[in-house]
């Protein structure tokens, strides 16, 4: 493939993820007209309309939306490709910066971190732990380059790539005899949340326990940091839905217990933009994780 067919493929794919051909002009350095060109051409050598202009932008048609999902990944590739050959003696170098769930960066992505600047100290991280929410504002801001998530939101703005399962478990005290087996047990625990609405509690009661009311529960501690969750529970008979990897040592050293013997399984995702080129050390990072 030339180089100049690549630059048109990519302005397609920045302009389809963008929604906007001033966008894409902006981020590629181009004028506007420039890249309306390069898209006309690009249909005209097709022979078929890739996009749909009006007053409101520009939208795919079914076509165009076919072969983005088809062109990005060979196009994301593409580029690496070309950069890792141009950058064969480049050192990786510079910032990256991650916004995170807690529970997960704490336990499993802080090491990681670790673990990669080890093999590349030159590169240096900005971790923000944020509710999910706000990570995925970060990331559509572009506040920050890449993000965990719990969940794949809809559309096609972000690229995933899935990390590992998720467990989430029901525990307390290890001393804390009693258990939790059915909606009026629930209903009489005194729960820590992690803040109101806790989803990942909800979820889990809603999944697990038939006839549950969120509005049923006795929500006596909320508090926004799984180490402080963790403290409330070591010290009394209160009970918190949390993921498995914030408490795994925990119940191995029997300061925890599982307080019912169901769970929720889901999965865990790293996300960035997927109009935006990561890069180098932002992709030698990725690939380093979903290792």
């Amino acid at each position: 493939m030339s180089s100049a067919r690549l630059e048109v493929l990519e302005c397609f794919a920045l302009v389809a993820g963008a929604g906007s051909i001033s966008e894409a002009a902006r981020q590629l350095g181009l004028s506007q007209p420039t890249v309306s060109r390069r898209i006309s051409a690009l249909e005209e050598h097709l022979g078929v309309k890739l996009l749909l202009r009006d007053a409101n932008g520009i939208a795919l048609t079914d076509v165009g939306r076919r072969f983005l999902a088809q062109l990005s990944p060979l196009v994301a590739r593409m580029a690496g490709l070309l950069d890792e050959v141009a950058s064969v003696n480049e050192r990786l170098s510079g910032e990256v910066a991650v916004a995170a769930l807690s529970a997960y960066g704490e336990a499993t992505l802080v090491p990681r971190i670790l673990a990669f600047t080890r093999q590349f100290p030159e590169v240096s991280f900005r971790v923000e732990f944020l509710k999910e929410i706000e990570i995925l504002a970060a990331v559509r801001e572009g506040l920050v380059e890449l993000a965990t998530l719990t969940a794949v939101p809809d559309g096609s703005w972000l690229r995933v790539h899935r990390l590992e399962d998720e467990r989430a478990v029901l525990v307390t005290s290890f001393g804390n005899p009693k258990g939790i087996a059915n909606v009026a047990d629930l209903e009489a625990a005194r729960l820590v949340a992690y803040r109101a609405g806790d989803p990942l509690l909800e979820h889990f009661c809603r999944q697990r326990f038939r006839g549950f009311h969120k509005n049923r529960l006795q929500i006596v501690f909320t508090v926004n940091s799984h180490k402080s969750m963790l403290d409330i529970l070591r010290e009394g008979d209160c009970y918190a839905v949390l993921p498995y990897a914030a408490v795994s040592d925990a119940i191995a050293n029997h300061v925890l217990r599982l307080a019912s013997d169901q769970e929720v399984s889901g999965g865990l995702f790293l996300g960035y933009r997927a109009e935006v080129k990561l890069s180098r050390r932002c992709q030698t990072f990725v690939d380093f994780l979903v290792r």
